[in-house]
């Protein structure tokens, strides 16, 4: 599987084929949601990614890279 993960601190964008079905959109937004310092995320399913935006006192990308 191929993936892009782009990072700036407090941004996250991750792309990935995975991502373009909606089980996986799901999954995705239901493991964001319950993780404690995701401010917000937004997924494009035709781009199959995510941004995902976090508070960097409370999670690292490697955080929320490991839950995913």
């Amino acid at each position: 599987m191929s993936y892009y993960i782009h990072h700036v601190p407090g941004r996250l964008r991750i792309r990935t084929a995975r991502l373009h079905r909606a089980d996986c959109q799901a999954k995705l937004g239901k493991m964001l949601g319950e993780l404690p310092g995701i401010d917000s995320y937004s997924h494009n399913a035709k781009a199959g990614s995510a941004l995902i935006h976090y508070d960097i006192a409370r999670l690292s990308a490697d955080d929320i890279l490991y839950h995913l």
